[in-house]
């Protein structure tokens, strides 16, 4: 072992008859057998325990997404770094007094998630053998899908596209 000058004082080693007698007192190691490996044959039933059937009733949790997890301000970075370009300059990306693209951009991704997972609740219903009620929440998201009218979301299409529309 090197050791700076300094630092050769710090290391002492016990004597020998002291290490032995240290050693003699400490509890001996030895590996456990090996356990043999049970043999089944392919299809038994030996050796596996089977449980009743459980069924779960409830809700299902939400997931909670990035946007939730956020504070305020959080949230207006989170739109400012997301959707670059599409904050008005000077404004705050959550009032809703004026509403901006990049709020807009967000509830839209959102919708369209939602989206996806009733469309995987259709494809269900009708994979289960549920046609009615599978084309009820077809029709229910027809009727959801168009966007209704909303005076500051026709404003904001319009002055940033120069009341070309």
């Amino acid at each position: 072992m090197n050791l700076a000058p300094w630092n050769r004082a710090l290391v002492v080693q016990p004597p020998s008859h002291i290490s032995v007698v240290i050693r003699a007192g400490l509890p001996t190691y030895a590996p456990p057998a090996p356990v043999p490996e049970a043999v089944t044959a392919p299809g038994s039933t030996e050796g596996i325990i089977f449980l009743p059937k459980v069924v779960v009733h409830g809700s299902k949790p939400s997931g909670e997404s990035e946007w939730q997890m956020v504070t305020l301000r959080g949230r207006a970075e989170y739109l400012k770094k997301r959707f670059p370009g599409f904050v008005v300059p000077g404004s705050d990306p959550l009032t809703e007094h004026v509403p901006n693209y990049a709020a807009q951009m967000q509830h839209d991704e959102v919708r369209k998630e939602n989206f996806r997972a009733l469309e995987d609740t259709v494809n269900l219903l009708r994979a289960t053998g549920d046609l009615k009620g599978s084309k009820e929440l077809k029709e229910e998201m027809q009727r959801v899908l168009i966007r209704g009218y909303d005076w500051r979301t026709e404003r904001l299409d319009r002055s940033y596209n120069n009341d070309r529309r």
